[in-house]
């Protein structure tokens, strides 16, 4: 069995807001990363993901759980351990533009992170810029224009670089393609999958697109309200959701065929996203399920179906047949 090269383990993330207020941004969550697989992680808005990826890099307070990289837990490392794990878990952020120092070059954005880890001199980081380019599709010429002159998809292209610099073994994809447009989002993601099989890097892939993310990472975790409230191989939870929060999602995936075609009718889930100050009791979708009955007050047991350990956190995760919205539960409904 492949270690797992990135291991979450009952990860908390809470900001506390004065006295009496605290934000429950990220609650319990665990997850298992191993070498050249890419997990990703779906939800929408405000369910927690970014911080996630966020504490993952330390830009985020842990309250409580273990972030572990190699087997060695960050909480453990020295400070200069830790400068050096920046190297293994690198991170590519939503908007590219934002990403990249307007007043520097191409090539001197790429070259940056090589100086200021001292991994080579200044003169070799130069040299090493145009192998850099020429691996995420830029040319050597492109080195030496500024972000201005770059498209979105080009932009993230030199971030993407940027990151590989260093030659993570993990890399977050922190909603790294939502801000291009459909056509440069497909040349990004092939691009990943190319460095992917070249470097068996390993990719935690965070996006509220769940289409995406089913067609580019192995396994799939589902976030609500700071929970991981279903996780899987991406067969399993595309094609067999044992949540009904993932059910909703999968049906608003858009479908590219005629209205008169499409038999199934899309599940609009009702009411605004509860606020991480005062999160529901019990399950916390049960304000927005169609399913919510009496019981769902209670905070539910995670539930493991199959060899793969297929995880929901569902009352009734093992009696609703979600793919073809029967539901087989006998009790009063909210």
């Amino acid at each position: 069995m492949i270690d797992s090269i990135l291991s979450i383990d009952g990860l908390t993330v809470e900001f506390r807001l004065g006295r009496n207020r605290v934000v429950h941004a990220v609650n319990g969550v665990s997850l298992e990363l191993r070498p050249g697989s890419t997990l990703g992680v779906i939800g929408e808005s405000g369910s927690g993901k970014s911080t996630l990826a966020r504490a993952i890099m330390g830009l985020a307070p842990v309250t409580s759980g273990t972030i572990a990289v190699d087997g060695t837990p960050i909480a453990d490392m020295s400070r200069q351990a830790r400068r050096t794990l920046r190297r293994t878990v690198q991170m590519i952020f939503q908007d590219p533009t934002e990403a990249l120092d307007p007043r520097l070059t191409v090539a001197e954005s790429i070259a940056e992170p090589l100086i200021v880890n001292k991994i080579v001199s200044r003169r070799d980081a130069r040299r090493k810029v145009p192998e850099l380019l020429d691996r995420v599709g830029l040319s050597e010429r492109q080195g030496g224009q500024r972000p201005r002159d770059l498209s979105g998809g080009q932009k993230q292209r030199v971030n993407i670089a940027r990151a590989l610099a260093l030659e993570p073994k993990v890399l977050i994809c922190d909603e790294a393609v939502s801000a291009l447009d459909v056509s440069i989002q497909a040349d990004v993601l092939n691009l990943l999958m190319d460095l992917q099989e070249d470097t068996d890097i390993a990719y935690l892939f965070i996006s509220h697109d769940i289409g995406v993310v089913s067609r580019m990472c192995d396994e799939i975790g589902v976030m609500y309200l700071g929970e991981m409230v279903e996780s899987g191989t991406a067969q399993q939870v595309t094609e067999q959701p044992r949540h009904p929060y993932t059910e909703a999602l999968l049906s608003a995936e858009p479908m590219p065929v005629p209205s008169s075609m499409r038999v199934e009718r899309r599940i609009v889930l009702e009411g605004e996203l509860p606020s991480p100050l005062s999160p529901p009791s019990g399950c916390k979708f049960r304000t927005r399920c169609r399913y919510a009955a009496e019981s769902c007050k209670e905070v539910p047991t995670p539930s493991f179906a199959g060899p793969s350990a297929h995880m929901a956190l569902c009352h009734f995760a093992d009696e609703l047949n979600l793919t073809t919205g029967r539901v087989s539960i006998a009790s009063d409904r909210i």
